[in-house]
């Protein structure tokens, strides 16, 4: 028995210790006797477990993977950090560029990426960092510098210059400035303290460092051309087709602490917007990850080719009614709306009914700002006429736009449906992803929107679900043109309180204010299944958004 104890003590510090990757520590469990349910528990103790699907090896050298192929559902929007607009964007940014911290992949944990040290002060009002030196950005434009720091961070925050009208402004509205303290330090100065700065600002996408050099260079051409210091660099798009990054080979190591070398040599992410179209893509073997469509789940669920994982987002779906139109400035038409849309119908008939109901706009899994009393509304089509009485409306003619995608066609027919039993005639209008996220511009339809269905992507903070629906936003992520001046004024207040507990009473206050003015129609919170050939082990964040530049063979 001491053998065999001696052993498996090796085998479990071989697997904790990244000596070991998953299939081999599996294959010396069986070889013990070790049953899958212990092997199962000893990985998961090891940091090796499951959340939501498979995961890499955490070895210094990985599998090999070759080219990735995996589906983008959206075209690409803006690859700047400042105006990214697509989940595409997302995944192509967070490849191609670091930030001071990041997430630890698989956590909210923030650890040290560029940064050497990074220092909070007691009080939120400054950060010292000082930087790893040495770590080169893309074609040749140098190593990352405080100056680089200070640019990308100021930049966003409407203080560099030229000012550029950054859609993430509000990430950063509360910074006075970088002061740059040598070729790699500096201090990041706060006007006031920014609660979601450590949780939503920095770790995410409005942390990211850019090149002062190349974004001075290339100019306007930037968005299409992005450069970074992460483990891919940006190859080649081609718009409606796909997008391709390919592996860095003078990467800098500045994950190194918490991540293998990448594996794939490439990452390409292949534009298909039709889900049966992406499904055969994947059974062919064109694609070797893919979002499918909940319909699809039951059919993989226990295939020998293909591991799924589904795990309820943070990022919540909506249909918004534009306060300033002529017909939906009436509140009782709003609510008559609300009344009348059947939204566990759209889910079942949209989603399959897989995905989680909201009933307001911060879900439980994020915890702070959790609204747990938010009402529930059921579809009541006589509540909805009388409500139509009185706002002296027999008849209305409205438009519902929506992106083209198979799900969200559903949902507006659903709508369509549901509407014309208490008068109102709804036509629907499908736009192209581009047109549709063009913001600003005609994103949604513009000023001439009426109703408008769609998502939006958010971070581990109620802070940043909150942000595009404050006065400001208006013309830009608030879409439906509601300005309150109580919920701006909580908004800036839930920013500036470090005090958890009373943050938490400012964001349901917050709802309960716009729950009020009934604008909105909250629907579900994604759960996007992802499907993957066995041959590929995947990274997701907690809430399930895959994370591609740490994928690896399996």
């Amino acid at each position: 028995m001491a053998s065999r104890f001696d052993a498996m003590q090796d085998l479990i510090q071989g697997m904790c210790s990244g000596q070991l990757t998953r299939r081999q520590f599996l294959q010396r469990a069986a070889v013990l006797g070790l049953s899958v349910s212990a092997a199962g528990s000893l990985l998961a103790a090891c940091g090796g477990g499951s959340s939501g699907g498979a995961v890499a090896s955490t070895s210094a050298s990985p599998q090999a993977l070759g080219t990735l192929t995996a589906r983008s559902t959206l075209e690409v929007g803006t690859l700047d950090p400042a105006n990214w607009s697509s989940p595409v964007d997302v995944y192509t940014l967070d490849a191609i560029s670091e930030g001071l911290v990041s997430y630890k992949p698989g956590t909210w944990d923030v650890v040290n990426t560029l940064a050497e040290t990074f220092e909070p002060s007691a009080d939120g009002l400054s950060y010292k960092f000082t930087l790893k030196q040495g770590i080169p950005f893309h074609r040749d434009y140098g190593e990352v510098t405080a100056e680089d720091v200070k640019f990308s961070f100021e930049r966003i925050a409407g203080l560099g210059k030229p000012k550029i009208a950054a859609a993430y402004q509000a990430d950063w509205a509360a910074l006075k400035e970088v002061k740059v303290d040598s070729t790699y330090s500096g201090t990041i100065i706060m006007k006031e303290p920014f609660a979601p700065l450590m949780r939503s600002t920095l770790p995410v996408l409005s942390g990211k460092i850019m090149s002062k050099k190349a974004v001075t260079e290339l100019g306007k051409g930037y968005v299409r051309n992005p450069v970074g210091t992460g483990p891919y660099e940006f190859s080649e798009w081609i718009p409606k087709q796909k997008l391709t990054l390919t592996r860095f080979a003078k990467y800098g190591g500045a994950n190194s602490a918490y991540a293998p070398p990448a594996a794939a040599e490439a990452l390409v992410f292949q534009l298909i917007t039709d889900d049966g179209a992406a499904q055969t893509a994947l059974q062919s073997g064109d694609l070797q990850f893919a979002q499918i469509s909940t319909a699809y789940v039951k059919l993989l669920s226990g295939s020998s080719d293909f591991n799924l994982a589904k795990t309820a987002s943070l990022n919540y779906e909506w249909i918004a009614m534009n306060v300033k139109d002529p017909v939906l400035s009436d509140i009782n038409v709003r609510k008559a709306i609300r009344q009348a849309i059947d939204v566990p119908g759209i889910i079942q008939a949209a989603y399959d009914g897989v995905w989680q109901r909201a009933r307001a706009i911060i879900p439980e899994t994020m915890g702070l700002g959790y609204w747990a009393d938010a009402p529930e509304y059921t579809r009541d089509v006589a509540a909805a006429k009388a409500l139509m009485q009185t706002a002296g409306v027999s008849s209305a003619k409205l438009s519902f736009t929506c992106v083209d995608a198979a799900s969200d066609k559903v949902v507006a027919q659903v709508v369509q449906q549901n509407l014309a039993e208490i008068g109102i005639e709804v036509t629907i209008n499908v736009q192209d992803a581009a047109t549709f996220w063009n913001i600003p511009g005609n994103g949604g339809g513009g000023d001439k929107r009426q109703m408008v269905y769609s998502y939006y992507v958010t971070e581990p903070d109620p802070a940043w679900s909150m942000e595009w629906w404050t006065t400001d936003q208006i013309g830009l992520w608030n879409w439906c043109g509601w300005s309150n001046t109580q919920f701006d004024q909580l908004y800036a207040d839930g920013t500036r309180t470090l005090d958890t507990a009373k943050r938490q009473e400012i964001y349901v206050q917050m709802q309960q204010i716009w729950d009020a003015d009934a604008n909105m129609v909250w629907v579900a919170f994604m759960t996007n299944p992802y499907a993957y050939k066995k041959s590929v082990a995947a990274y997701f964040r907690p809430d399930g958004d895959p994370i591609f530049w740490r994928f690896t063979g399996a």
